[in-house]
């Protein structure tokens, strides 16, 4: 990728995000912020257990804190957050706009119940933190779908997953 981006992905818990924000990076190239990663750096919760909302506050700022260090020194980043509401996107889009970085949108069309399919499998074998109930729901009613104005690509699993990368600009 020669020039500077900010991928910044947006959808329901659980619908592939992290999965296709490594894909993106290990493609192009850019570092892949992942806030569920920084959650974990910030110590243990538990396995499968919620993270408090006290705990996510302070992982997005540390997110955005990392985000403008990378764009600052020219790379380019995958921001891997639910980025369900049109003001978080907005915010994002502001941090790049400081360094002159192109930000594209990465909507993921995944259905709402195989999303929550997704979390309830976690919940047998948990592999990453639980999404509570009333969080997921929060999210599922507050999700704000990108529009075309917000320069944004949509990526669904039935998709062929090497085509899709090949069409990002």
């Amino acid at each position: 990728m020669s020039d500077q981006r900010l991928f910044v992905l947006c959808g329901l818990p659980f619908s592939g995000k992290s999965t296709l924000a490594r894909a993106i990076a290990t493609r192009f190239g850019p570092t892949h912020l992942e806030l569920d990663a920084i959650v974990a750096e910030r110590g243990p919760i538990g396995d499968g257990l919620p993270v408090p909302r006290e705990s996510w506050i302070a992982a997005y700022r540390e997110a955005y804190r990392r985000m403008d260090a990378l764009l600052a020194q020219g790379h380019s980043v995958v921001f891997d957050a639910t980025g369900h509401r049109r003001v978080h996107r907005d915010l994002a889009r502001r941090h790049a706009a400081r360094f002159g970085t192109t930000t594209v949108v990465v909507a993921l069309d995944v259905q709402e119940a195989v999303a929550r399919a997704r979390r309830d499998r976690n919940r047998i074998a948990p592999i990453r933190y639980d999404v509570p109930d009333a969080e997921f729901d929060l999210v599922a009613a507050e999700i704000q779908p990108p529009g075309d104005e917000e320069h944004v690509v949509r990526y669904s699993s039935a998709m062929d997953l090497d085509a899709w990368l090949q069409t990002l600009p």
